[in-house]
């Protein structure tokens, strides 16, 4: 929903919270007893894991949702590599995370259309919806 921040940008920003704790803690380390720094240590990877643990979460209620849809859902990133690619599409089109638009072995329907969507991205933001029908002939 607009204007909520991501579990990503939680956790992110968690992890230069806990960074900027520990840098602390190393800089007055000197001036507290053994036993309190591993005591502060401690709690700040906890509190790490924690984060670690609740993005993990995240990212897997967010491949659970993506797989359940009944339509193809593919995320390239701004390089052209695939980063995401649900069940209906594996089914489609195949496993073909981590390949790059540029690939000899990508179909230029799918090129022409990156580059056509990726164009409107820059000049308009992101796009809300997009419905994309590449129909193979046999």
């Amino acid at each position: 929903m607009r204007g909520e921040r991501s579990n990503r940008e939680r956790t992110k920003e968690k992890k230069e919270d806990i960074k900027a704790q520990y840098d602390q803690l190393q800089d007055s380390k000197g001036s507290m007893s053994p036993t309190e720094y591993k005591k502060k240590v401690e709690e700040l990877k906890t509190e790490l894991k924690q984060a670690k643990e609740a993005l993990q979460l995240s990212e897997e209620r967010l491949r659970t949702l993506v797989n359940a849809l009944p339509l193809g859902i593919w995320v390239r990133d701004s390089d052209g590599y695939l980063v995401l690619q649900n069940d209906e599409d594996i089914a489609r089109f195949g496993d073909i995370i981590g390949t790059n638009l540029e690939d000899d072995s990508v179909p230029s329907e799918w090129l022409e259309i990156h580059q056509n969507i990726k164009q409107r991205c820059l000049s308009e933001g992101p796009i809300q919806y997009e419905r994309t029908e590449i129909i193979h002939g046999d």
